[in-house]
């Protein structure tokens, strides 16, 4: 009873058409099954009959297609980098504080590089609209993710966020120390 009230309501529902039909033909055949499984009492033979179906391609494609733009922040020792490109890599925007108008060394770790360089952003990004963006950070500091976040969370739909820090923890290994001679 349950299944078939499921059955009608995504009859009612018009969101994916494909996708629909073969949920739809998979419930019916759960009905056959457990209407088979009533009359003979054996559950365990039916449930080894029913196996999960290979979903369409189609289906599948769509939930893939969830992320389409990404924005990359990269925060050098000398600069500080924002890109935008869409999910095949195709770059559609490219800022650096240089173009903001920042120089010398306002241009890296400085909190005003971050917050002019995605203002600017902002107003470059309209054609992004209610589109889900991840966004990866590249040797960025928790204040500066935190930051760019609190500062796009409003303009942008934000469904991934990456941090890749390429800083090793403990620093690069010291060099040997020379022998002295007496």
């Amino acid at each position: 009873m349950l299944l078939s009230k499921l059955i009608g309501s995504l009859n009612k529902k018009k969101v994916n058409l494909s996708c629909n039909k073969i949920y739809m033909e998979r419930l019916n055949e759960i009905i056959l099954y457990l209407t088979k499984a009533n009359k003979s009492n054996n559950l365990k033979l039916i449930t080894k009959d029913l196996k999960l179906k290979k979903i369409n391609s189609d289906c599948i494609n769509s939930q893939k297609k969830l992320i389409r733009f990404i924005i990359n922040i990269k925060f050098t020792t000398s600069n500080t980098l924002v890109n935008v490109t869409d999910i095949e890599g195709n770059p559609k925007v490219h800022l650096s504080s240089g173009v903001v108008g920042l120089k010398g060394k306002m241009k890296k770790y400085h909190p005003t590089a971050i917050v002019k360089i995605l203002k600017f952003l902002v107003s470059k990004i309209k054609f992004i609209g209610v589109s889900p963006v991840a966004i990866h950070f590249i040797g960025a500091k928790r204040y500066q993710i935190l930051l760019a976040i609190k500062l796009l969370k409003n303009k942008v739909f934000i469904k991934t966020i990456r941090n890749y820090n390429l800083r090793a923890y403990n620093g690069c290994r010291p060099r040997k120390m020379r022998r002295l001679k007496y």
